[in-house]
């Protein structure tokens, strides 16, 4: 051992030793106790800081200092751990003893000292970087991202470099340094020196290096934007506010509620009845039609109603279809159609309720069995209708009358080892697989048979078409591609393909040998059980959703408005270990949503998703005219539409004059033209675009239950929105979460939100799942917390995904007030990319450990005990809040924020 690094462990050591430490432990109850803002972590320590990642790296020691003469790694060891760390060399891309001294006087480290080198090593490798620090300017994360600056779309002579394997990473970020920074090249999709140059006179003269220097350390914290086309938060702000009343006014017997929005402004959400409806469980008054369905029978009641449910519409004369009471209808699909009549291939619904207007259709207290994957119930093109007192199910995949079989959609086995690199799943006895079954995968998870919920360590979480293809390779028509299935049945076990799919399956699934798994199959993905579409003012009420093979509810608009789920129950059924496959969706109505009263658990995805979806610029064609195509449903024109770059900073908004072609089918997917009233600076293609009107505004949850799930309670993507009295109970993944996703083109920013009341107890108990920024295993948008807002911007290059956080301040106007917060992991509140935040009298029963991630992934720092984390923040005040656990305390990077204060 050289003497050098002797010297360095007893440094270490004293200095530890002069510095307190917090315990490790998050759960050491004490009396309840103020939430109060700390830099207090769990230090990470290094058997030798010298020689720690991030602070040493040979091949970039030896590139970057080529007047030293070294060839080789154990030479630039040798040499720096001698003398070149004690005369503040720079021995990595992420660590500058010398800038880092001077940015930190706080930390009263003698700058002049020969020990200063020593000292800046020990501070940052043990407490700084936990602390949020930046260990150097030039590679700070939002000023360098290494995917963006190697993108041939950014800097193609770069690209090129690398791309022939003439330069390899610690290539490419000398040239950052020694060149880029200079050149005045784009490294980031958050921040570019020339454009904030042009932004900020009083930055125009600094030398380029200068103008990095003031963004990293003042710049960010005073919240100036870094790239020359984003708008002022307010002007998203005031964008927003135009969404806040309601189009529509209410009658006596609408469904109404009003709260107070996060803004302090009166809100009201309105769904309007049909005319002469008057409750559930209200007699029809005389002058109202019942039709009455006839009991069920064995073979025709699929006949049966769809004499009153037509895709014609509803029969002439019927304001009411009624069921008979409390009975069991299985409705069996006619056998061989022709293929412009096959229900199953393509998608039609058992039951259509078309251009209806003033409609009930009434369960009456009775079930619907389905007997193949496809759509349960459409409405369409429909205004106020109610479905109440109803429950869905699908048939059982064994059921003794072979007509009545519904779909295999989950089922529990063991993973059986194959080797080292493969594995096999053996389904468990009396699995009731149907004849003839042939399995498209969905995902797997890890399974705990003892308390039928996923494992606390499941690590799978993932399926074939994140990689492999299954799911992924059936179209939206139902059409298949046999030869891309991950996976073969043969006597009661699931084994891998030979093709890249099975064996990325194979590998998976190899780790974990003699481990039970839930696996959930999918042969067809549009399989909703009650799907409304380009409806306004849908009431769903005292209905029951036993299983679905994949989305429970869905409801997409284009431009409609108004819908309900009062006292909806989501469960599993006849022994099935979930629900749902997937989530219930509301993606794209564009107001008056009032969910009340509900119970929704074993979901394999989202309890609730109420978001909208985003769209794509692909060309542009001047500078008002371009071409989107992408998920949501089609424009109209008069609607707004708001742009966001590939960094998720909003650009502006403009107003629909023009749509080609007219005669456009109303759902998403095709590239449509459009054309704008006026022209704007900002157009390019790749940049995202929603369209306003198909935004959630006026959105009231309360009294829901979610619970014992895949997945998240609730998703949110839209403004003013108020959950309250809600509880979000054994989840694997945040109970609320607000995310802008670029990789799943889903959500919005998220502004005028109420969170008050609500519960949140055992949520992100699978942990693994939020490392996916770091490990990059998965790229499912996530944070560990049990309440979660951020942007989450996803790039791929080389096949290497890079997904970081974005820092635009979408998320404003939020009030979280009242709640319990009782992480199993991670933090009780995670929120970055806000502005104009009320953090009031909550009680943070339980403070997970958060774990090690960088500034601009999950967390900055490194391993602490939170239960609140805060970046990228402006105008922050959280007071009242109280927590029993020690040292459970808030986190702020300072960095990055201003006017945060939290006190008692």
């Amino acid at each position: 051992m050289h003497m050098k690094t002797s010297s360095y462990l007893i440094a270490l050591l004293l200095f530890l030793a002069l510095i307190p430490v917090p315990s490790a432990v998050a759960q050491n109850p004490v009396g309840e106790q103020p939430l109060v803002l700390s830099d207090a972590v769990l230090p990470t320590s290094s058997k030798n800081p010298l020689l720690d990642s991030r602070i040493f790296s040979p091949e970039f020691y030896r590139k970057f200092n080529p007047d030293l003469g070294l060839t080789t790694d154990q030479e630039a060891i040798q040499q720096w751990t001698s003398t070149g760390a004690n005369h503040c060399l720079r021995g990595s891309f992420y660590f500058y003893a010398t800038d880092y001294l001077k940015r930190y006087p706080d930390l009263g480290l003698p700058s002049a000292s020969p020990s200063a080198c020593d000292s800046a090593i020990l501070q940052f490798a043990t407490y700084g970087f936990n602390q949020g620090r930046i260990g150097a300017f030039e590679s700070y994360p939002i000023v360098f991202d290494f995917n963006y600056y190697v993108d041939a779309a950014n800097n193609p002579d770069i690209n090129q470099l690398y791309s022939s394997g003439t330069w390899d990473q610690v290539d490419v970020q000398i040239h950052w340094l020694q060149q880029g920074i200079d050149e005045l090249r784009g490294a980031s999709a958050f921040f570019n020196i020339q454009e904030y140059q042009e932004r900020y006179a009083d930055i125009v003269g600094l030398r380029p290096e200068r103008a990095l220097f003031q963004y990293v350390t003042v710049g960010q914290a005073e919240r100036r934007l870094g790239r020359i086309l984003w708008a002022d938060p307010s002007e998203w702000s005031a964008l927003v506010a135009t969404t806040q009343e309601s189009p529509v006014s209410a009658a006596p017997n609408d469904l109404v509620r009003s709260f107070t929005a996060a803004n302090g402004k009166l809100t009201t959400a309105i769904v309007k009845s049909p005319t002469w409806y008057t409750s559930s469980s209200t007699p029809y008054p005389s002058s109202v039609h019942v039709c009455d369905v006839p009991p069920p029978d064995k073979n025709n009641d699929w006949n049966n109603l769809t004499t009153f449910l037509t895709p014609q519409g509803v029969k002439a004369g019927c304001d009411v279809v009624r069921l008979a009471p409390n009975s069991s209808y299985h409705l069996v699909l006619p056998q061989h159609q022709p293929p412009s009549l096959n229900y199953v291939l393509n998608h039609w619904p058992y039951l259509q309720i078309n251009n209806a207007q003033d409609f009930v259709f009434d369960g009456n207290g009775s079930t619907l069995y389905f007997t193949g994957p496809t759509q349960g119930i459409d409405i369409n093109y429909s205004q106020r209708v109610v479905i109440q007192n109803l429950t869905i199910d699908y048939g059982n995949p064994l059921d003794p009358n072979p007509l009545w079989r519904g779909p295999l959609y989950a089922a529990i086995g063991t993973i059986v080892p194959d080797g080292t690199s493969s594995a096999h799943i053996v389904l468990d006895a009396g699995t009731p697989i149907p004849p003839g079954f042939s399995p498209y995968m969905y995902a797997f998870n890890l399974w705990d048979r003892t308390k039928n919920e996923a494992a606390h360590d499941d690590y799978l979480n993932t399926g074939p078409g994140d990689q492999g293809c299954d799911y992924a390779c059936i179209t939206s028509h139902g059409q298949q591609d046999p030869s891309q299935q991950s996976m073969f049945l043969k006597n009661g076990s699931l084994y891998p393909k030979s093709n890249a799919a099975g064996k990325w399956v194979a590998s998976q699934l190899a780790p974990y040998p003699n481990r039970d798994v839930m696996v959930r199959f999918s042969e067809f993905l549009a399989s909703d059980i009650i799907d409304d579409f380009g409806s306004s003012d849908i009431r769903i009420i005292n209905t029951s959703v036993l299983t679905s093979p994949y989305i429970g509810i869905s409801a997409a608009s284009q431009g409609g408005r108004g819908l309900s789920y009062e006292n909806v129950v989501v469960k599993p059924s006849q022994g099935r270990p979930i629900s749902t496959m997937a989530d219930n969706h509301i993606n794209g109505v564009g107001g008056d949503i009032i969910i009340e009263g509900g119970d929704f658990s074993h979901e394999g995805d989202d309890g609730l998703n109420v978001t909208v979806v985003s769209d794509t610029l692909t060309t542009v064609n001047s500078t008002s005219s371009f071409v989107i195509s992408g998920p949501d449903a089609a424009p109209t024109v008069g609607d707004t539409l708001a742009f966001f770059d590939q960094g998720l900073g909003y650009l502006g908004s403009a107003t629909i004059e023009s749509i080609s072609p007219s005669n456009l089918p109303p759902w998403g997917g095709q590239p449509i033209t459009v054309g704008l009233s006026a022209p704007v600076n900002w157009l390019s293609p790749g940049i995202f675009v929603t369209d306003i009107s198909h935004v959630p505004s006026r959105v009231y949850i309360s009294a829901v239950r979610i619970h014992d799930k895949l997945g998240r309670g609730i998703l949110l993507g839209g403004f003013h929105m108020l959950v309250q009295n809600s509880s979000f109970r054994n989840i694997t993944a945040t109970g609320i979460g607000a995310i802008f996703s670029t990789y799943f083109q889903e959500s919005t920013g998220v502004s005028d939100i109420a969170i008050r009341n609500n519960q949140f107890i055992g949520t992100n108990y699978v942990p693994k799942l939020y490392q996916s920024s770091v490990d990059r295993t998965n790229y499912y948008p996530s944070r560990d917390a049990s309440f979660a807002m951020f942007g989450d911007v996803f790039s791929n290059y080389d096949d290497a995904g890079n997904e970081v956080t974005a820092i635009y301040p979408l998320f404003q106007q939020l009030d979280i007030s009242g709640n319990t917060f009782q992480s199993v992991t991670g933090a009780g509140v995670y929120l970055t990319g806000i502005k104009d935040i009320h953090i009031d009298n909550n009680d943070f029963a339980r403070c997970g450990t958060v774990p090690d991630a960088d500034p601009l992934y999950s967390y900055y720092g490194s391993k602490s005990i939170s239960g609140l984390v805060l970046s990228f923040a402006d105008n922050v005040s959280a007071t009242g809040d109280v927590t029993n656990s020690r040292n459970c305390a808030a986190r702020a990077d300072s960095a990055s924020s201003k006017n945060v204060v939290v006190h008692p």
